[in-house]
This record gives C-alpha cells, sequence and structure tokens, in this order.
C-alpha cells in the first residue's frame, strides 16, 4: 500500500471531491494528509474536513496552504461549494 498526500484545490467544481473519495475508497493507497491551496484556503480546508468527516475519516490531517499560485497569481472568486458549510465549521489548530 502506498501513503498519499493529496493537494487540492477543492470547492470549486466536483473532481477534486471525488478524487478525494475514489482515493479514500482505494485499497492500493492510504491518505496520509490533504492540503489546501490557492485562494480561500481556510474554507478549502473546512470543505476537505467536512468531505473527510462524511467519509468517517477523521483520523486524517488537513492542512492550508498558502493562497497564491506558484506564479504569484490570487483568486479572489468565490468557491462554489462554501454552501454545504455551517456556521460552525471551524479549522482544528495543529501544533
Amino acid at each position: 500500500m502506498k501513503n498519499i498526500l493529496i493537494d487540492t484545490d477543492i470547492g470549486d467544481d466536483i473532481d477534486d471531491a471525488l478524487a478525494i473519495g475514489f482515493a479514500l475508497n482505494c485499497p492500493e493507497v492510504r491518505v496520509k494528509a490533504v492540503t489546501t491551496v490557492y485562494g480561500d484556503t481556510e474554507t478549502r480546508g473546512k470543505l476537505a474536513l467536512k468531505l473527510l468527516r462524511v467519509f468517517d475519516r477523521e483520523d486524517i490531517s488537513v492542512g492550508v496552504g498558502i493562497k497564491k499560485s506558484l506564479f504569484g497569481k490570487e483568486d479572489a472568486r468565490p468557491i462554489n461549494q462554501v454552501a454545504v458549510l455551517d456556521e460552525k465549521e471551524v479549522l482544528p489548530v495543529l501544533s
């Protein structure tokens, strides 16, 4: 079994959520962590955490990355899938 880290810009469309779901159910890989990048990375992190809860995989860490792309561009567009979050969604502080 291979350990993997998923680096994602979850929230703009369904492809990232599907990829995470497939990876979580693949017997050949073990998802060790999910990181979020580009734009509103905190909201993306909350979406990743919520998806992991749906799969009962709260044992997987979520890390929030930088807002800019590798080319220095920032994305200020709203995240389409933010409606699935409620106001109580918070990111845990990792030390």
